[in-house]
């Protein structure tokens, strides 16, 4: 059969469609797994995968306080901190896992425990069954019990009841958020600031649960309090600073997420802060990556490995190694990248910290994806997708939709992919993502076309142009170009779509990325031959080809050799 003949059919057409709209899949899949890092932003501890993490400090230091329970006799410091540990460990939740390493919310949960300690030693039988099955919901009750009964006390109110309800405020509020009971956290929190409205500690635990329930501008307000409140005292900017940065980023806003994310940093190299030095890299390599600076996104993630390697912080260390086999991705080697999750799922596996394994399967779900692995690919994303239902958190099921969509896009299941993706946008609207907005407009834009509504395909990919313009996302632009290529020629113009694919590939080759240009080349192969122009064609189907022999993607090396083959000698 002659290549045109075999262009004739609508089946076929769609490989070369698929070379096309293959990248804005690729892209939304790359989101996905970047913002779960990011949006796994942890205190301090950089996000594996998915957001940008906040500054370990992210506890204002303006006014610190410090407990006055007593470890209980027997029970040592290490003890009580090994308790709390695997009590953090067990939970696994998104909001808990935003803050464990925040200093001040870590000392609050630990006071919890060591009250718990303290209870037990004196013949508490609560606290000993609490203690024995070490479980962070019964430590909230307990705690909350405690709080509700010093509201009956028959005293009057005295200095030391209210110092010992305000302490009970702190602990219960680190434990409930740890637990992912927002609103008890909340209503703890709100009780401290009614006596000192000037807490910078309560404050930046309140901007960590607006920022988990979406509410940026309320964040946003609590970290820059806390920023003003920590005049004087370099450590609290750089703790602010950090979570501004994280609230910039969720935004889109990356050239304000990267000032912040600098800012942090400098203070912390100053300071020699050994943590928030990591974190900051961290976090400055994930801003790089989203940019298309590959080497340097890469740079700061081994920077931040390897300080992470001597403090020995595992979760630490996961994460980098996620955000390793990102970049590595996006240069097309997915051998290393597989590598590099693999090497972060065993950690956070041996952890139990469910939202890292999440991440985890998310990111090899992807790789699958790319080689053509589709049950497999579905498979990662469902685990991921469950894990987050589980947790309650928004924008790793805003990921796993996005994620799953791409995998029922490519097995033509276009109601399903267009439901996963309206799901994913509707969270990414609610929490303000204008980045993942773009990439669902994107996304259902490949929908639209496949169902061959070229207006509606074309608004939904102009959308995502404009948001990825404003953002400085080259990546997204170079993506949206090429799919309006895409349109251009399904239409007949073969002029447009030629301008279009080569504005995308000179992006794509300023950037260094492999998926991209194997797509463009593709797409510019089979449109040189439709314009008569074999020796083009030829040069870049074969491009085409051999990149995507790099890549490691069988499937699309089969047809697109098929193509070349085709071709008039």
């Amino acid at each position: 059969m002659a290549l045109w003949d075999w262009l004739r059919d609508e089946n076929n057409r769609g490989i070369i469609i698929m070379i096309g709209s293959g990248s804005v899949a690729i892209l939304a899949g790359l989101w996905a797994l970047y913002k779960f890092s990011r949006r796994k932003s942890d205190t301090e501890n950089p996000s594996s995968n998915t957001t940008i993490t906040a500054s370990q400090g992210s506890v204002a230091v303006g006014t610190m306080h410090s407990s006055s329970v007593t470890v209980a006799p027997g029970l040592s410091d290490v003890e009580v901190d090994r308790v709390a540990d695997r009590m953090i460990a067990k939970l696994g939740l998104v909001g808990q896992s935003e803050s464990t390493k925040d200093p001040w919310l870590r000392k609050d949960f630990i006071a919890a425990v060591q009250r718990l300690a303290h209870d037990a030693q004196r013949g508490g039988m609560t606290a000993q069954r609490i203690l024995e099955h070490e479980n962070a919901n019964d430590l909230v009750r307990y705690l909350d019990a405690r709080r509700t009964k010093l509201d009956g006390a028959q005293e009057s109110i005295n200095e030391r009841i209210e110092k010992e309800k305000i302490e009970l405020d702190r602990e219960l509020a680190a434990a409930a958020f740890m637990t992912g009971q927002i609103d008890q956290a909340e209503q703890a929190l709100f009780r401290i600031l009614a006596t000192n409205p000037n807490d910078c500690a309560a404050i930046n635990e309140l901007g960590h649960t607006y920022r988990l329930r979406g509410h940026l501008q309320d964040a946003e307000d609590a970290y820059g309090r806390v920023f003003e409140l920590s005049e004087d005292d370099e450590v609290g900017k750089a703790i602010a600073s950090a979570n501004l940065s994280t609230v910039q980023h969720i935004r889109g806003d990356l050239d304000g997420a990267e000032a912040m994310c600098r800012k942090a940093l400098e203070i912390n190299e100053t300071l020699g802060r050994r943590e928030g030095m990591a974190s900051g890299y961290s976090n400055l390599g994930i801003i790089l990556r989203t940019r298309g600076d590959l080497d340097g996104a890469e740079a700061m993630h081994r920077k931040a490995l390897e300080i992470d390697e001597t403090l020995g912080r595992r979760k630490a260390i996961a994460s980098h190694l996620g955000n390793l086999g990102l970049v590595m991705q996006a240069r097309g080697d997915l051998d290393g990248a597989e590598t590099m999750y693999r090497k972060s799922l065993d950690i956070e596996q041996t952890l139990g910290r469910l939202e890292g394994m999440a991440g985890d399967y998310s990111n090899l779900g992807g790789i699958m994806r790319l080689r053509g692995d589709l049950v497999g690919a579905e498979a990662m994303q469902r685990k991921a997708l469950a894990i987050y239902e589980q947790l309650g958190s928004l924008e790793g099921m805003a990921i796993s939709y996005g994620n799953l969509g791409n995998v029922l896009l490519v097995q033509k299941n276009l109601a399903g992919a267009e439901a996963m993706f309206r799901r994913a946008l509707e969270i990414d609207e609610q929490l303000g993502s204008r980045e993942g907005m773009a990439n669902q407009y994107g996304n259902l834009g490949v929908v639209l076309f496949e169902r061959r509504d070229f207006n509606g395909a074309e608004s939904m990919h102009r959308k995502a142009l404009e948001i990825d313009e404003s953002l400085g996302r080259p990546e997204g632009i170079a993506c949206h170009y090429g799919n309006l290529g895409i349109i251009s020629r399904a239409r007949g113009d073969l002029t447009g779509a030629e301008v279009m694919y080569r504005k995308a590939l000179k992006i794509h080759e300023q950037i260094g990325s492999p998926q991209g240009m194997a797509h463009d080349h593709g797409n510019l192969g089979s449109l040189l031959l439709a314009l008569g122009d074999l020796d083009g064609a030829r040069t870049n189907l074969t491009r085409a080809r051999d990149l995507f022999v790099k890549l490691g993607a069988p499937q699309l090396v089969e047809k697109t050799q098929k193509l070349i083959d085709e071709l008039p000698k």
